[in-house]
């Protein structure tokens, strides 16, 4: 799945997490040391939540392992 696909109530399948989880339309900025850089690059995210509530944060380089699921009802 690419950033530009994401809209606020898609579902998708997160395969690490075996379950679904719906995007929630909130964008943030971690702050603190980059393990990843070395340095203090705040890092982007997109929060998600599960039918339980459950909140996830989806960093850019995990959005692609996301795959969606359409509704079927």
């Amino acid at each position: 799945m690419k950033k530009e696909e994401l809209k606020k109530g898609t579902k998708v399948w997160c395969w690490w997490k075996s379950r679904n989880m719906y995007y929630t339309g909130i964008e943030r900025y971690e702050h603190g040391y980059n393990l990843e850089t070395k340095d203090y690059t705040p890092r982007h995210y997109y929060l998600f939540r599960d039918l339980c509530g459950a909140e996830t944060e989806i960093y850019d380089e995990q959005l692609e392992k996301l795959e969606e699921r359409k509704e079927t009802r």
